[in-house]
């Protein structure tokens, strides 16, 4: 649930946006009753009507976004939620309490089939779960990297990519297609490069996240094959090549992210 702090500053920033817009329809007003008067005027008041236009969109757009509860918010870099990157696992006992959290070996997908005894917060709420591994493995302490797996999260990165995030709405995020790895292999469905998106300054090496498909045909001989496409048009987007997100059968599958992970430094 969001807090009252969060409401408040959803409202501040409503009313900012509603004083803005009632301000600037009396400026165009005004000037669209001296071109009236002054026909030298004329032009100049579409380019101040045009101006005007983007800046009602750009105020429109920063109330945008404001809805992801910090509780759940992973910035990059930064804090998990409540978790600031110096944390120790007591410090996750104390914000979540000893009966959601619990140590178990987190798999090591850029060191082979290795494991690495790690921190997990609410094991047993898929939705609530996050993986942690720590630069200190003894003490437990420091950040080393985070991550999610499954289908939904209550996670979400500032952009409001989580869990089940579509192929398509990462294109939309980021501004433009991006590369990715073949499907059915183990680095299968990555996403290699952001390409020339604004996601790729911004995440870099810091954010790595996967995608896979989740919808699929109960025959023993398809078990991997999307309904939405046949066999041939699956295999055809498989192994360990690269494809762009608007190929068009990565289009037709549109594949959702099924994995995160958040690297500190």
């Amino acid at each position: 649930m969001k807090g009252g702090a969060n409401t408040r500053l959803d409202q501040t920033g409503n009313n900012h946006f509603i004083f803005s817009q009632f301000w600037l329809a009396r400026l165009v007003s005004h000037f669209v009753s001296i071109e009236k008067d002054i026909p030298m005027m004329k032009t100049l008041s579409i380019y101040v009507a045009a101006v005007i236009c983007v800046l009602l969109y750009v105020t429109a757009s920063a109330t945008v976004g404001n809805d992801i509860d910090p509780a759940w918010l992973i910035v990059p870099g930064g804090k998990v939620g409540s978790i600031s990157p110096d944390a120790s696992e007591s410090d996750l006992v104390k914000l979540y309490g000893k009966n959601n959290i619990k140590n178990e070996k987190i798999y090591l997908y850029n060191e082979g089939t290795e494991t690495e005894i790690g921190t997990v917060i609410y094991p047993n709420d898929p939705q609530k779960k996050l993986k942690i591994l720590w630069k200190d493995t003894e003490k437990k302490k420091f950040l080393k990297r985070v991550e999610l797996f499954g289908n939904k999260s209550c996670w979400k990165i500032a952009e409001g990519i989580s869990l089940g995030t579509s192929l398509k709405e990462l294109e939309r995020i980021n501004g433009s297609k991006f590369i990715l790895w073949g499907f059915g292999w183990d680095a299968g469905g990555f996403i290699k490069t952001w390409g020339n998106g604004k996601l790729a300054n911004k995440y870099g090496d810091k954010v790595s996240i996967r995608l896979d498909t989740i919808s699929r045909v109960k025959k023993p001989e398809n078990s991997l094959v999307p309904e939405n496409v046949t066999k041939d048009e699956f295999f055809s987007v498989n192994g360990a090549r690269e494809f762009s997100s608007k190929h068009p059968i990565m289009q037709k599958i549109n594949p959702t992210v099924m994995e995160i992970f958040v690297n500190f430094k």
